[in-house]
């Protein structure tokens, strides 16, 4: 088995030769400013738990975008935790994660109101549109 390493965006960004796949797909995508802006008043209320294996193409493709989204609309960096994964579903104790989380990578957003966090939802592999509107749709049905 590989031993696992400590799967974080301060190591993805800092060692852009093991990450090649962070940066420029991190630089290239560009959220649309109109959904960012619906986004922003949402920023705080929002809570993040991203599973992902460094090894997946899907994670390799998504991380960055999602990260550029949540950048742009200003989710606090302390409400997004990344758990890095391994082929089996195992994290970096080898401790086997949420039974639901089956494919990779799978965002789970947590809106925070009333004094009440609740999940709303969760962007699976990638998102059905895009992340901005993917996201903005969790928000606005969560309102219901």
């Amino acid at each position: 088995m590989p031993v696992l390493e400590l799967f974080t965006r301060a190591n993805i960004e800092a060692d852009v030769a093991k990450y090649k796949w962070y940066q420029g797909t991190y630089n290239w995508y560009t959220p649309k400013a109109e959904l960012v802006n619906k986004l922003k008043p949402y920023a705080n209320e929002l809570t993040v738990t991203i599973y992902a294996g460094s090894w997946c193409e899907d994670t390799q493709a998504e991380l960055p975008r999602f990260y550029k989204l949540a950048d742009q609309i200003g989710i606090p960096k302390s409400k997004i935790a990344l758990i890095g994964l391994d082929k089996a579903r195992k994290d970096f104790s080898g401790t086997r994660i949420r039974a639901d989380v089956q494919k990779l990578p799978t965002f789970v957003i947590d809106r925070r109101r009333n004094n009440e966090t609740v999940e709303i939802g969760k962007i699976i592999e990638h998102p059905i549109k895009n992340f901005e509107l993917d996201l903005l749709e969790l928000i606005l049905n969560s309102d219901k």
